[in-house]
């Protein structure tokens, strides 16, 4: 290159003399420590449509089952209270004397909706029900200023034509009732005022006649006259009143005789089959809008970890490697469970496990962490021993985790060091006493003091003559993991979205620094599609500018490991490469400090 002022400087390959843990030769792949990582409200997610979506799909079983849960209590209310059959009666009214057009009809309605209107009808039906609650049962409606509506519901389509009929007739009866009861009132009425006219009409009339004899003088004539007016009013007011008399029970007859049933009641058209459709699409309905909306509020209140780079801020390491859902809700024991080991995703964890091992496998050590569930760890670090057990090496599996997945999914069911088969496989797997929370490992770190407890008898014999030890356990905050260092000096961290808090997958980020060993790397399960984070706790920085004896690795996790694989380990010694552009050589661009 003849511009001086780009300087490209690359790594080089050392294909002999591999590190002995390729995943930690550089400090850009290793565990970059507490300091620098971001706070936990760093990596609070945003409440998306994206991330709404993803919850939705996460738990569409839990949601499906709330909807079909739906659909039976509809379809089952249709059966256990079926809908009521309905029929329809209208009456033609004449208005009364005592009755006004325009107020008339809510009069009419309040009363066919009173209580001696439903006692009577209760009386034609001979049912023994409350008269409230069988006013309950049907409703009168103003059609016209004319015609009232009475709509009823029954158990049976005859019940409700025979109740229906009967409340009209009712109605009718007690509003003729009524009528007749006013027109006698003010007949009676009437009758008084003109009795009380005759009784006054008798003195009159003899006054009258005594000044008739002698009328010469003009008062008598005066007063005369006078009286002859008041008994002329009296006749008049008598006429009257009997005209009254005549006029309302007139009326009150064409009231009577001219209000009447105008259509006798009918079925309304009812469709079992729509109403046993609309209950269990209604019932469908609320339960998948129950379910939706618990599955969303779970989702926006849960503080469990899902994201990619949640989970690597938390832990303080990078997720190298993310797979979706590995086996079922439960392990099984036995070859039922080891059929499961070849499942894709689990080989694809053992890959990742076995590019941090040497290519000389004599003296290789590795711990796997579960957080959150064990059923995927036990598996892929089966996975794991068995590529590791090929030709004459001998691989140890330590299943320390309390519930012993990785030991009952290989037959070891009771405590101490056993042999066991895995199809043309034999591995050693060494479970500890059940009161032994924290058991000790065959390694001796530096840091380990010399009371330290030593392990078990069975086991150092065992360690002594093996190339491989693997070691599934967990870092519990009540007995912490300072254990850790005396099985495995790097550590592997698997985490099951959804099944942890930051704090907790944070508390294991720290416990596995304090026991001295090295957290080289997390394994995501169960990601989610969505999820577009990289997990990188300490990106490289772009721009840097590298002194002449130095060389850097900025190599992503993904990228060096699949080459690993790719290339069968002969790249396992790779630095990585970095061409950075520098414009003024000798001094660092701005922001990089």
């Amino acid at each position: 290159m003849d511009d001086a002022d780009h300087a490209a400087m690359m790594g080089q390959v050392a294909p002999s003399d591999p590190p002995a843990n390729p995943w930690a030769d550089d400090y850009n792949l290793a565990d970059p420590g507490p300091e620098g990582r971001p706070a936990a409200e760093t990596a609070a997610g945003l409440a998306s449509l994206s991330f709404i979506t993803a919850a939705i799909r996460r738990r569409r079983r839990l949601w499906g089952l709330a909807a079909a849960l739906g659909l039976i209590l509809g379809a089952s209310l249709y059966v256990v209270q079926p809908p009521a059959y309905e029929a329809t009666a209208q009456a033609y009214l004449t208005l009364g004397p005592n009755e006004d057009l325009g107020t008339s009809m809510e009069t009419d309605v309040a009363l066919a909706e009173s209580n001696p209107v439903a006692a009577l009808a209760l009386h034609k039906l001979g049912l023994q029900e409350s008269v409230s609650k069988f006013l309950g049962t049907y409703t009168a409606t103003e059609v016209t200023n004319r015609i009232i509506l009475i709509t009823i519901s029954a158990s049976s389509s005859d019940g409700a034509v025979r109740g229906a009929n009967d409340v009209i007739t009712a109605f009718l009866q007690f509003r003729a009732d009524q009528l007749t009861a006013y027109q006698r009132l003010v007949s009676i009425s009437l009758n008084q005022e003109i009795a009380s006219a005759r009784a006054q009409v008798a003195p009159i009339a003899r006054r009258i006649s005594a000044l008739s004899e002698n009328a010469a003088s003009p008062a008598r004539r005066a007063e005369l006259s006078d009286l002859q007016a008041q008994l002329n009013a009296l006749a008049n007011q008598q006429q009257s009143a009997l005209s009254n008399g005549e006029s309302v029970q007139a009326q009150t007859n064409t009231a009577v005789r001219g209000s009447y049933v105008l259509d006798a009641a009918t079925p309304v058209p009812h469709s079992r089959k729509k109403t046993a459709v609309v209950d269990a699409l209604t019932g469908l309905i609320a339960g998948l809008a129950l379910g939706i909306g618990f599955v969303v509020v779970r989702a926006l209140v849960s503080d469990r970890l899902r994201s990619r780079d949640d989970i690597a801020y938390a832990l303080g390491a990078s997720v190298r490697l993310s797979v979706g859902r590995v086996g079922g809700r439960r392990l099984l024991p036995g070859r039922r469970g080891l059929a499961a080991v070849g499942n894709q995703d689990v080989q694809r964890i053992a890959d990742h496990l076995r590019g941090g091992l040497p290519d000389d496998l004599r003296g290789a050590t590795l711990a796997v962490v579960p957080v959150g569930r064990a059923d995927a760890a036990a598996l892929a670090i089966v996975a794991l021993a068995c590529s590791c057990a090929t030709g004459d090496n001998r691989v140890i599996i330590a299943d320390l985790f309390p519930s012993r997945p990785a030991a009952r999914l290989l037959g070891a069911r009771t405590p101490g060091v056993h042999t066991v088969q895995v199809q043309d496989t034999r591995l050693v797997v060494a479970v500890p006493e059940r009161n032994d929370v924290v058991p000790t490992g065959p390694l001796r770190p530096a840091a380990a003091s010399a009371r330290s407890v030593p392990p078990s008898v069975d086991l150092g014999t065992a360690y002594s003559s093996a190339d491989v030890l693997l070691t599934l356990a967990a870092a519990d905050p009540l007995f912490g993991a300072e254990h850790l260092s005396t099985w495995a000096a790097d550590v592997v961290v698997m985490v099951t979205a959804g099944e942890s808090s930051w704090t907790r997958v944070q508390a294991v980020g720290e416990m596995i620094r304090l026991s001295g060993t090295r957290l080289v790397s997390a394994v995501l399960v169960g990601a989610d599609k969505s999820d577009e984070s990289l997990g990188m706790t300490s990106p490289p920085r772009a721009g840097r500018h590298l002194r002449a004896d130095e060389s850097l690795d900025v190599a992503t996790p993904r990228v060096s490991h699949d080459v690993t694989a790719a290339g069968n380990g002969s790249h396992r010694g790779a630095r990585g490469f970095f061409v950075p552009l520098d414009a003024n050589p000798g001094t660092e661009p701005p922001g990089t400090r």
